[in-house]
């Protein structure tokens, strides 16, 4: 009975360490579909560039030095990013969609967006004056994971 046992436990203990040999795979599967740190900092390039693919004046642009955030038991690297941006109301709009649905923004979320809309003029002003136009911040968090 004792030898049986035994034997029991062996395959319990071969099968639990099978499995986390490929638990562990899995998270190395799943940590390698995050960018480097160098390539979160791209964020900036991309963002300016879609700005200017939507005819967007980039007004300013910030970025918060990286900060580490544990998110169930894994330690990433987070980056914060704002951008405002003026211009048409619906190429802000378009802006906001290209960055939830860009390839390039796969680990990064948007966290708000802040629109302005001028009030509208009679039109005399605007034949006198340059129409206001709307503006957007957006801000946006970048998830890295840089090994350990």
């Amino acid at each position: 009975m004792l030898i049986s046992g035994r034997q029991s436990l062996e395959t319990q203990l071969s099968q639990q360490q099978s499995k986390l040999g490929e638990t562990q795979a899995l998270l190395t599967s799943a940590l390698a579909s995050f960018p480097e740190l160098e390539a979160s900092i791209e964020y900036n390039e991309v963002l300016t560039e879609l700005a200017g693919d939507y005819e967007l004046e980039v007004v300013s642009m910030a970025a918060d030095a990286p900060r580490e955030k544990e998110v169930e038991g894994v330690t990433f690297l987070v980056i914060y990013f704002e951008v405002q941006v003026e211009g048409e109301l619906s190429s802000i709009l378009n802006m906001v969609n290209a960055i939830a649905t860009d390839e390039r923004f796969a680990s990064a979320t948007v966290e708000t967006v802040d629109i302005k809309i001028p009030e509208p003029q009679p039109l005399i002003m605007t034949l006198v004056q340059e129409q206001e136009k709307s503006s957007g911040t957006i801000k946006l968090v970048g998830y890295s994971y840089g090994g350990e």
